[in-house]
């Protein structure tokens, strides 16, 4: 049996001293980087989460398997409000959990979205909240996004700006009532049943020869006035009779309200009623009565 010298051991023992505080520097150094990169995950997870809730909309996020995996503050409170715990449903299969998404647009949209891989943008209407949603649904990777907003209010402000739209073009297309827009003292646009009540032709009206100040009676005009202020305070001015001018230097009675568009310059849509007619029987009547009277006095 062959002994090592005392210089062979000490060479040995030095060699294995060396190799093993190496591998403790080597695992020293990937516990090292196991922890920044833990670090820096964490920090991203904070920030992706931050971002996530910071969106002002309501946002899912679902797997390919269409379960949830995300869901924001906003979209917490709609699906409170639709009687759901948002907690309990990550994890869970959208379809299984709303089971009266399945053959609506909801999932009819979501499914073509990741059919062709492309942003998808639609609206429908949900009925347990009464709500109308403006979605908007993106694939990306194994993962699908889903943008929602509650636009009931939006849809609701457009149908009542159709329905105004549509009365107010009924109102212009009529024969019965004047309307005019304008800006200042003059006359922009104006339907056929005011050009006729004043006399004025439609190339008078291209031409810019209506003018509110000219068509009024110097003594109606501080009144006219009051009528423009009380539309800059209020946004409307109430009906009043007036007296206009027409092109012919005649004068024919209306009754006219309007409302105010803006305030800088001025512009307005009025409605004008002619009401001579009414005035001349009035007047027919009038004179009828002090007749009577004179008879019997």
């Amino acid at each position: 049996m062959r002994f090592l010298s005392s210089e062979q051991n000490h060479a040995i023992f030095g060699r294995q001293d060396a190799e093993f505080e190496q591998l403790k520097k080597e695992r020293d150094e990937l516990l090292a980087r196991e922890r920044a990169a833990r670090t820096e995950a964490e920090a991203a997870q904070r920030e992706v989460t931050a971002i996530l809730e910071s969106i002002t909309d309501a946002f899912t996020a679902l797997d390919r398997n269409w379960r949830y995996t995300y869901i924001n503050k906003a979209a917490d409170e709609i699906i409170r409000a639709a009687g759901r715990d948002p907690d309990e449903l990550l994890g869970k299969v959208v379809w299984e959990e709303f089971p009266e998404f399945v053959g609506t647009k909801f999932q009819i949209e979501l499914l073509r979205a990741v059919r062709e891989g492309a942003v998808v943008e639609f609206d429908e209407y949900y009925p347990p909240l009464d709500a109308w949603f403006q979605l908007r649904v993106c694939p990306s990777g194994r993962s699908v996004f889903v943008y929602f907003e509650n636009v009931t209010e939006h849809r609701r402000t457009e149908k009542a700006l159709r329905e105004i739209e549509a009365k107010l073009t009924g109102l212009y297309t009529s024969d019965v009532i004047g309307v005019a827009w304008g800006e200042e003292e003059l006359v922009l646009e104006a339907n056929d049943a005011l050009l006729d009540m004043l006399g004025y032709s439609r190339e008078d009206l291209l031409d810019g020869g209506l003018n509110w100040n000219e068509m009024t009676p110097p003594e109606e005009r501080e009144r006219s006035a009051q009528a423009v202020q009380e539309a800059i305070e209020t946004g409307r001015f109430a009906p009043f009779e007036k007296n206009f001018l027409r092109k012919d230097g005649r004068h024919v009675s209306t009754i006219i309200g309007g409302h105010c568009l803006g305030t800088d310059p001025f512009r307005y849509i009025s409605f004008i009623l002619d009401i001579s007619e009414q005035k001349r029987v009035e007047e027919r009547l009038r004179t009828s009565e002090e007749r009577y009277k004179a008879l019997y006095e």
